[in-house]
């Protein structure tokens, strides 16, 4: 969609440069970009983690009933 967008506005500013009104985004500040990345990170770590921590509790309960069967 955003391909779109720009396609059609390059098309507009080239037809019509006088009735275009186009605006500029600034390039994105880079200490951002990696802060943002970062926080994405620990959240994807925590729910890998909170995910194994899932799966060895089944894995141990599991294993305690089968204890308990035996």
């Amino acid at each position: 969609m955003l391909l779109t967008n720009i396609a059609i506005a390059q098309r507009i500013a080239v037809h019509l440069p006088e009735q275009a009104l186009l605006r500029r985004h600034d390039a994105p500040i880079e200490r951002r970009l990696v802060s943002r990345a970062i926080q994405y990170l620990f959240l994807y770590l925590l729910w890998c983690r909170m995910s194994l921590v899932n799966v060895l509790s089944a894995l141990v309960c599991q294993w305690i009933l089968t204890l308990r069967v035996t």
